[in-house]
């Protein structure tokens, strides 16, 4: 199934472990997401890695 997903979408599921999370990472799906929505993400990953406990590295990495 191909979904698009939002900013504020990504922004729940790199922030904590979720439902959403899985189903991003869920490899039934195929996510399309905005470019912007990339940027934007990468713009704060410092700030998000430190709320999430996650290394930048590997947010970055869940992001790919």
């Amino acid at each position: 199934m191909k979904l698009v997903a939002d900013t504020s979408v990504l922004f729940t599921a790199l922030l904590k472990r979720s439902t959403v999370r899985e189903l991003l990472l869920n490899p039934l799906f195929e996510f399309y997401v905005p470019e912007f929505c990339i940027e934007e993400i990468k713009k704060h990953a410092k700030e998000i890695a430190d709320r999430s406990r996650l290394s930048v590295e590997i947010l970055l990495s869940l992001l790919s």
